[in-house]
């Protein structure tokens, strides 16, 4: 196994045990050893890269709209921005707290579309007051909806020492988020 293969693997599985619930879990672990598998067959395989368009530059648009031409542009793949206007006001495309269910709806009208959904932003720093609650509901949303990717935000000092700087008697809550960041990252 490359390295490459092996840091994605692990890093998927040590998220997995920071996250509360088996399904999960389970979901993430065989899409890594899947994703692994698939890479092993396709060593000689020039990249595919999967290009998404976001739909952040439309937030002044309702979502609908920012779909449509993000279709119309001729793109494939979709990644969720954070708000969009809809009714006058700016509304969450997926709010911190909705269902997953929520997410696996908004995933089915895009692919009824024709775009596969890639990304959906967290919304939060791993290290704020609720952020591991947040992240972890957002990583269920992804689940829910097949979205392999969750931006989350980060500092440019680096390090697993910012990760648990500020969680004060929370640290140890952070400390499997934090290696499996650092993990990746680095």
């Amino acid at each position: 196994m490359h390295r490459r293969n092996f840091i994605k693997a692990t890093t998927v599985l040590a998220t997995g045990v920071a996250l509360d619930g088996k399904a999960i879990k389970r979901t993430m672990i065989d899409r890594a050893l899947q994703r692994v598998d698939e890479m092993k067959q396709d060593r000689n395989t020039p990249t595919q890269f999967q290009i998404a368009c976001m739909t952040l530059p439309y937030s002044a648009f309702p979502l609908e709209r920012a779909l449509r031409g993000i279709k119309d542009a001729g793109y494939a793949y979709v990644a969720w921005g954070t708000t969009h206007r809809q009714n006058g006001k700016s509304e969450p495309v997926v709010a911190a707290d909705a269902s997953p269910e929520k997410a696996k709806e908004l995933a089915k009208r895009c692919r009824d579309m024709g775009l596969e959904p890639l990304m959906m932003f967290s919304e939060i720093y791993p290290e704020a007051e609720k952020g591991l609650e947040v992240l972890k509901h957002r990583l269920r949303q992804a689940a829910a909806a097949g979205i392999p990717q969750v931006l989350t935000f980060g500092h440019t000092e680096g390090g697993p020492k910012v990760a648990t700087a500020n969680c004060g008697s929370n640290a140890s809550k952070y400390s499997d988020l934090s290696r499996a960041t650092t993990m990746c990252c680095w």
